[in-house]
């Protein structure tokens, strides 16, 4: 009875607020936040049943990313685990790494060889090429596939014409590394198109934390460039043209190297070339309101060479090359209130690597097994549909995927006594959704809540596992593995007053099928192991966000986000789930200039699995608690650019952030300088 009488209390102080709304003409309202990654068609963020947050190009302009790892600065609900500094992993709901899809334009960024826990691939994104970033959190399988566990990070680039100057020079100083982001932005503009090209030259030395601590080495160079065209016809469709290169070398395993584990132990070279096109047609049919058509090579390149602590002499290099090619075709049918979406899309893996020995005592070097058996090769193809039905009343998003993977190499290796010659391996299987928000009072008041189906497909690291493990044993590859999977229950509430707007999200998320290494047997007295799907979890939690707007020009934000992962299986935590965090601003913007003050803070984490007890970049007991004050200006000059000042962790704060290698930078003064060309 309480919860009915609140209930309706609520909706009836709502109900007040569209009348201060009408009447009030100086609030300064909450503009509508437009999403293609949640449905893959434009629609309020506000109305999408899903929790939904956007990274606007002016929030990455006022914190000044110098790398994709600092974009994620002041958003609680995102994690960034570093093992280095030139290395990030998103945590979305407690999941990471390979748990987590990434899309540059809705192109897929992950690839088969991803290995589990934390990866360093996001970091090979550069924000001087960004418009703005799309989180969608919770499973996103129906839409996009294998990977999208916690959530999807769809990485949306700029267009041609996003900016009033042909040409931009932007110099970005950091005093905590003694590092330089130097970008040239340029673009051309015709009748029916235009294109850009930006490239990116980075710095970085030895990253100093808080309370003048040197963390070395962790210094690393960059050099990435990006070229898009755009073409439009006068018969409603256009081409979109685009390649990006991203090239990181000299990327030190801090945490290895500090801990005492290896004397040398760098990724170089770390490398990803990715190109696409895409083909849009428009039409005034239902049947038929517009299809699109993708095309996309991606290659990924990355080495490393580690030297040990008992013997100085041997380094061992390895090489990775994986070549991915992708197509698929998106339609969209309208039919009185419904948008239909439905398309196809394939992936395939062409994979390389190598791994040598050299013994510098001798200068003799000597071929090892290879990471990956030869003739590597990972197959994805998908089907999907999706419903939007929308009215006055709700809106209900239902969807359906089949996909199909298959994964194939000639190993031809003899380990001890056991043999394997080749891998075959198949699986496929269907997911679902149905999420739906209720339209309490109509762009004021929203409820919303749905069930969704998750996955991840073993991908070529799980299916082509062969070597030796310990106690004497042989892992061999299971081709039977069948895809990680996960059921998400999820409800929440998002209101939108006429100064006040605030989002709640709560899920529980279980997870089934985990794939894990076991002990299957032995042959002539050799122990076998393989992985198999064996082990499940539950992670629940919730994500909240509020803004208040006092006046037209000043804005009060605060976020909080907690998750909470357990292993059932195990009987024990899951590994790198982060404690309950958060961030609240004060932001005053005007035209011209503007200042932002920001507090992130984190509780302690002493919720540890064996994993993370045993893992060297956590400390012993876990990881302290921390709060941190941001402040930051900027200034526009009339015609001409504008500059940004940041200090960054003002009182010198030694923190990290919870599975990371290395810390966060102590007090850190950021310079950016941006100059127009009209």
């Amino acid at each position: 009875m309480k919860t009915l009488f609140f209930f309706f209390f609520l909706v009836g102080a709502l109900s007040a607020q569209i009348n201060t709304r009408e009447e009030d003409s100086t609030k300064k309202y909450v503009l509508p936040e437009i999403t293609i990654s949640a449905t893959l068609n434009e629609i309020n963020v506000f109305d999408v049943p899903k929790d939904v947050k956007i990274i606007s190009a002016r929030h990455l302009k006022k914190i000044s990313p110098l790398s994709a790892n600092d974009m994620m600065k002041t958003v609680p609900e995102v994690a960034l685990q570093r093992t280095t500094a030139g290395s990030g992993s998103p945590i979305l709901r407690g999941m990471i790494g390979r748990e987590n899809l990434i899309l540059i334009d809705g192109v897929r960024l992950n690839n088969s060889t991803y290995r589990s826990g934390p990866t360093q691939y996001f970091n090979t994104i550069d924000p001087a090429s960004i418009e703005r970033i799309e989180l969608v959190y919770g499973p996103g399988s129906v839409l996009y596939g294998s990977d999208a566990l916690g959530g999807v990070i769809n990485i949306i680039t700029k267009n041609p014409g996003s900016s009033n100057s042909f040409l931009s020079s932007s110099t970005t100083l950091s005093s905590s590394n003694s590092g330089i982001v130097q970008n040239l932005f340029a673009q051309s503009m015709w009748d029916g198109g235009g294109a850009f090209i930006s490239t990116s030259l980075k710095k970085f030395n030895d990253l100093s934390a808080g309370n003048n601590i040197n963390q070395s080495p962790t210094g690393y160079d960059e050099l990435d460039g990006t070229i898009k065209l755009n073409f439009n016809s006068e018969n409603n469709s256009s081409l979109s043209i685009f390649a990006q290169s991203v090239n990181q070398g000299n990327i030190s395993r801090y945490d290895r190297i500090a801990a005492g584990k290896d004397f040398k132990n760098v990724y170089d070279p770390q490398q990803r070339h990715l190109f696409y096109t895409r083909y849009k047609k428009n039409s005034n049919s239902s049947l038929l309101h517009n299809y699109q058509i993708d095309v996309s090579l991606q290659r990924q390149v990355e080495g490393s060479n580690i030297i040990g602590m008992k013997n100085k002499n041997i380094e061992i290099s390895e090489r990775l090359n994986t070549l991915t090619g992708g197509a698929g075709v998106t339609f969209n049918s309208i039919f009185s209130n419904h948008i239909l979406t439905y398309g196809l899309e394939s992936y395939y893996d062409v994979i390389s690597s190598s791994r040598d020995t050299l013994d510098h005592s001798k200068l003799v070097n000597s071929k090892g097994q290879s990471p990956f058996p030869p003739k590597s090769r990972y197959l994805t193809s998908a089907l999907f549909t999706q419903d939007q039905y929308e009215n006055d009343i709700l809106v209900l998003i239902a969807g359906l995927r089949y996909s199909h993977f298959n994964f194939s190499a000639s190993p031809e290796t003899q380990i001890k006594n056991i043999s394997v010659n080749s891998i075959d391996a198949s699986s496929s299987g269907l997911c679902g959704s149905m999420n739906v928000s209720f339209k309490v009072i109509k762009n004021i008041l929203n409820i919303y809540g749905g069930i969704s189906q998750g996955f991840r497909a073993p991908n070529a690291n799980d299916l082509s596992a062969i070597g030796l493990v310990s106690n004497f044993g042989v892992e061999v590859p299971n081709p039977g593995l069948h895809s990680e999977k996960s059921i998400n229950y999820e409800a929440g509430i998002k209101a939108n007053l006429s100064n006040i707007s605030f989002y709640f999200s709560s899920y529980y998320m279980r997870l089934y099928d985990y794939i894990i290494r076991e002990e299957v047997g032995s042959i002539d007295g050799t122990k076998i192991f393989m992985k198999s799907n064996a082990a499940e979890g539950e992670l629940k939690g919730f994500n909240f966000s509020a803004s208040f707007f006092p006046t037209t020009n000043l804005s009060l934000r605060s976020a909080v986000s907690y998750t909470i992962g357990d292993n059932l299986s195990g009987n024990e935590p899951l590994s790198k789930i982060p404690p309950l965090r958060g961030a609240i601003s004060l932001n005053y913007d005007l035209p011209d200039y503007w200042f932002l003050t920001s507090i992130e803070f984190s509780l302690p984490q002493k919720r540890l699995s064996s994993n993370d007890i045993s893992d060297s970049r956590i400390g012993e007991g876990g990881t302290a608690g921390y709060t941190v004050l941001d402040v930051r200006g900027g200034y526009k000059f009339a015609g001409w650019g504008d500059f940004v000042l940041s200090i960054e962790n003002v009182f010198d704060k030694l923190y990290k952030i919870h599975g990371s290698g290395i810390y966060s930078s102590g007090r850190n003064f950021i310079l950016s300088l941006n100059i127009d060309f009209k």
